[in-house]
């Protein structure tokens, strides 16, 4: 029963913050709060009547990790506070999987699962930016080699310099991490110039300042030292400032809108499917 509660709580809470982040590219503060306050309280009460802190202790096991990797993502830049407080909120949640988890536990499955589902939605998202502004993409690549040109030349000479290396290893082992090494050389800065193309025509946009919400991440350096704007994102304090200034317009960075990925997630987590066990058993 528990399980059930917290599910559709969590459900609720995702669907809701899904549709505000795909129209209005921002998540619900209130329902992050909302599902984290409901959930606690469920598994508080269930505690009592059952008259064990299992439960309870449980969700600290889970709120605890979850909690610092939020954290930790998002002083990172990985995502923005509205995904750190949403991970925060479903912690909770994922201490209670619907299907018992038979690799790992469900915490663990749903990080792999988000993991995977982000990259897998974040290709066809690239692919999809190519393919609408082609021409677009072509220039602004070849302005973005120019731009990375000595660090593209370092990491593919390391990269060459390892491979060849790799061959004349006679221990299989040290042979495989060597080979591994240089492939990383190659695709990183590869893959670096491609989706940094991609950012510039596609992710980095004017706005109206009407229009900014809190976390919003400001390109222009000397307006964020200005008003003492976060790397990490705008507060609503300094929105106020900027719409109190004479400046109607700045620019911003916007990320893929990232709840629906949490969605896929957690829906796959609770009933059980790691996408990395399922795409390797489906490989070999």
């Amino acid at each position: 029963m528990l399980e059930i509660l917290l599910f559709i709580y969590a459900l609720i809470a995702l669907i809701l913050s899904t549709i505000t982040d795909l129209k209005k590219r921002e998540v619900l503060d209130t329902a992050n709060l909302t599902l984290f306050s409901v959930s606690l309280i469920t598994v508080i009460i269930y505690s009592l009547i059952n008259s064990t802190f299992t439960p309870l202790i449980g969700s600290i096991k889970t709120f605890v990790p979850l909690t610092i990797l939020a954290f930790a993502l998002y002083y990172l830049r990985q995502w923005g506070g509205g995904d750190t407080k949403l991970l925060i909120a479903l912690s909770i949640a994922l201490a209670f999987p619907l299907k018992e988890q038979l690799f790992l536990n469900a915490s663990l499955n749903f990080i792999i699962n988000l993991i995977l589902t982000g990259a897998l939605i974040g290709i066809i998202y690239a692919l999809i930016i190519i393919f609408k502004n082609f021409r677009e993409f072509i220039e602004q690549l070849k302005s973005t080699v120019k731009e990375y040109k000595l660090s593209l030349c370092l990491f593919i000479f390391f990269g060459i310099l390892i491979f060849v290396l790799s061959y004349t290893q006679q221990n299989n082992l040290l042979k495989a991490i060597l080979y591994s090494s240089s492939t990383f050389l190659f695709i990183t800065p590869i893959l670096h110039v491609i989706f940094k193309s991609i950012e510039n025509i596609a992710m980095i946009k004017t706005i109206e300042v009407n229009k900014l919400t809190p976390g919003d991440w400001i390109i222009d350096k000397t307006l964020r030292n200005k008003f003492n704007i976060s790397t990490l994102g705008i507060e609503e304090e300094q929105i106020l400032k900027l719409k109190n200034s004479n400046i109607k317009q700045v620019k911003v960075k916007e990320g893929i809108p990232f709840v629906p990925i949490f969605l896929i997630a957690y829906l796959l987590t609770m009933f059980n499917i790691n996408l990395l066990i399922t795409i390797l058993y489906f490989y070999f």
